[in-house]
């Protein structure tokens, strides 16, 4: 399990870091450190799951739900 966090340890507001900033480039590269040397496989699809296309404005994805 890997968790990030980042910012002041006296509880002060960060100035001009936010989480995409901050944590999460550290949780990005711990990530493909983790992973280094592992296959990549598909995640298995639980039981029930279905499989449906839904169209957003300038966007269509399909997913599993």
């Amino acid at each position: 399990m890997i968790g990030v966090w980042a910012g002041n340890n006296d509880d002060t507001p960060m100035v001009d870091v936010t989480g995409v900033d901050g944590a999460g480039p550290i949780w990005h590269d711990s990530m493909l450190l983790a992973g280094q040397g592992r296959p990549v496989t598909d995640f298995p699809i639980p039981g029930g799951g279905v499989q449906r296309t839904v169209s957003y404005p300038g966007m269509t994805t399909t997913d599993w739900y």
